[in-house]
């Protein structure tokens, strides 16, 4: 989510052919999330294009099947739902396709699902689909390894999931384009503009989402959508309005945020203003986003890319992070917490505020309120910490992953289309309903208007249908309206001020090569200037050894790239 770029894990999204084909790493190693990780987007905080060429997007057409208690909005705020429309519209009147196999290559998180032979919920999508799905699912650990192999042989499937968005724990690759240009279909003709029309489920995924799936000025990919942002952390309200504050993001300076940190904090009643872990030390996020740091670069009319470190903006966050944390509001040594510790932390009360994220949140809600009903969360927005920045949040969770195509003939993309389309069958069609829970009756039973798996569900559908291709997102929280109302009006905040990295899509060699290295050697300063081992004076420092040791040289080669990505000349190194 919104955590730090100072535990120094996050490297680059993840690779395949090392050492020949691979692909691109997206973001610029400067920030945040440590875990899952969509990269920053390239759109504006309204969520426009920026990067690429905005010609080759699908029009977005939302879908009018079924009604949500709350509207979705084109700019990615998902729709809620109460409960699941309780006489699901059909998407399809009849099956899409006509007895085609498709063969699928994508990851799994979970157990192995039982085989098609005795699997029903497996059997019943592909009679709906009319098609046999011939799946290859593999760990995720090893998803990597086999993809590699995979290709290597020269025996592609239909589709293959990209997971370049999803896990950046992995060595950098090389360039995504190549692979793409030799292997892969160009879904423009398809796709793009008012074509995707033939394609309706596709069609109301928004434009950001596909965004990320341009390269080298062509639509190449199907996206796997999320919420566009991870969000800025989660806090008690009713705790914070005990000092006064109603609202975080109604703060008007850090001097603010730290006087209610201080008065959140009593050591003697074990009580703390905030919580962090490992992979958010610091709890960072929000103070960077406060003081309106960028989502790792920042690019300049003239087509001249700032890293995030370089601004003033993250020096004024630096400093105030050693502020906060020489005031003694965090909870002891949470800095080294495991995420369980940080997740106690919170739900015991021991801390007003937690640098979770956004999909975390209903799952707070209601552990929170079975232990105090009076207790009150809500998700964090960044607060104004200086009137000289703007603060802002980060498009860090705009996808999932997403997914290619072999190259094959016109009708062969168009069935492989048919089949994403109904993969993306909107939330509250029979669709999703039998793509997410299965059969009713064998493997879930409805209750108060919620499907609830049962043990053969939860086995049967584990089979990967939406790490292939997927709609946007819904919220549905059975049982918790009031938690799924927050979490729409937190995105609705949230989204319109979240801002993207340029580099999104574009490729550096060296920042492929050294980027984790120089990463952690950065944020390896900066944690002990936070912890007052090093004086604030000492990021100057950090600054010009990540420039001399190829910050530069990786500035330079992302400059080039944005500027053939947007068919201009290329952009000179900067000093």
């Amino acid at each position: 989510m919104s955590g730090s770029f100072l535990n120094g894990a996050r490297t680059s999204r993840r690779g395949f052919l090392r050492g020949g084909l691979g692909l691109v790493s997206a973001s610029a190693f400067g920030g945040l999330a440590a875990t899952t990780l969509a990269g920053c987007g390239s759109t504006t905080a309204d969520g426009t294009a920026t990067v690429n060429s905005t010609s080759v997007l699908p029009n977005f057409m939302p879908f009018t099947g079924v009604t949500p208690d709350i509207a979705a909005t084109s700019t990615g705020v998902p729709a809620v739902f109460y409960s699941y429309p309780a006489n699901p519209v059909a998407a399809y009147a009849t099956p899409p396709l006509s007895g085609e196999t498709i063969s699928v290559i994508t990851n799994i998180f979970n157990s192995v699902p039982p085989a098609l032979g005795s699997n029903t919920a497996w059997q019943a999508v592909q009679k709906a689909l009319g098609a046999t799905v011939d799946f290859t699912m593999v760990g995720s650990d090893d998803y990597s390894t086999k993809l590699n192999t995979t290709i290597a042989s020269g025996n592609l499937p239909d589709v293959m999931l990209y997971t370049g968005y999803s896990n950046p724990t992995e060595a950098a690759p090389t360039d995504v384009a190549s692979f793409l240009a030799a292997e892969c279909a160009d879904l423009t003709p398809y796709l793009s503009g008012d074509k995707v029309k033939a394609y309706p489920h596709l069609a109301a995924i928004p434009a950001i989402a596909w965004e990320q799936c341009v390269f080298a000025g062509k639509l190449s990919m199907l996206p796997i959508p999320r919420n566009v942002t991870t969000g800025s952390g989660m806090y008690r309200k009713d705790l914070f309005a005990q000092v006064g504050i109603s609202d975080l993001s109604e703060i008007s300076s850090s001097d603010d945020f730290l006087t209610a940190c201080k008065a959140l904090t009593n050591p003697a009643k074990n009580q703390y203003a905030l919580t962090a872990y490992t992979g958010y030390p610091y709890a960072a996020g929000i103070i960077q986003q406060s003081f309106g740091v960028p989502c790792e670069w920042r690019a300049e009319g003239s087509g001249k890319l700032t890293s995030m470190y370089e601004t003033d903006e993250f020096a004024a966050s630096v400093e105030f992070l050693a502020k906060l944390y020489a005031a003694g509001v965090y909870v002891p040594g949470c800095e080294g917490f495991t995420k369980n510790q940080m997740v106690d932390s919170f739900e015991s009360g021991k801390a007003a505020y937690c640098p979770d994220s956004v999909p975390s949140f209903q799952k707070y809600w209601p552990a929170m309120a079975a232990i105090n009903a009076k207790w009150s969360i809500d998700l964090a927005a960044p607060f104004t910490a200086s009137a000289q920045y703007k603060p802002n949040a980060w498009q860090d969770n705009i996808l999932f992953a997403s997914s290619m195509i072999k190259k094959g003939s016109q009708s062969r993309i168009e069935t492989i289309l048919k089949f994403a389309d109904f993969l993306a069958s909107p939330f509250g069609t029979k669709e999703y309903l039998l793509l997410n829970y299965g059969v009713e009756g064998t493997d879930y039973a409805m209750d108060k208007g919620s499907p609830i798996l049962n043990n053969t569900g939860t086995n049967e559908t584990q089979v990967p249908w939406k790490y292939t291709v997927a709609p946007s997102q819904a919220i549905f929280i059975p049982g918790f309206n009031d938690c799924a109302t927050a979490q729409h009006a937190a995105m609705a905040k949230l989204i319109p001020m979240a801002v993207g990295n340029p580099c999104s899509n574009l490729n550096s060699p060296a920042f492929n090569e050294k980027g984790s290295e120089l990463q952690t050697q950065f944020t390896a300063t900066v944690n002990e200037i936070i912890a007052g081992k090093q004086p604030v004076s000492a990021l100057a420092g950090a600054v010009k050894a990540w420039q001399s040791g190829g910050g530069n040289t990786i500035r330079s080669q992302f400059e080039q790239a944005l500027a053939a990505s947007k068919g201009g000349s290329t952009a000179s190194a900067a000093s």
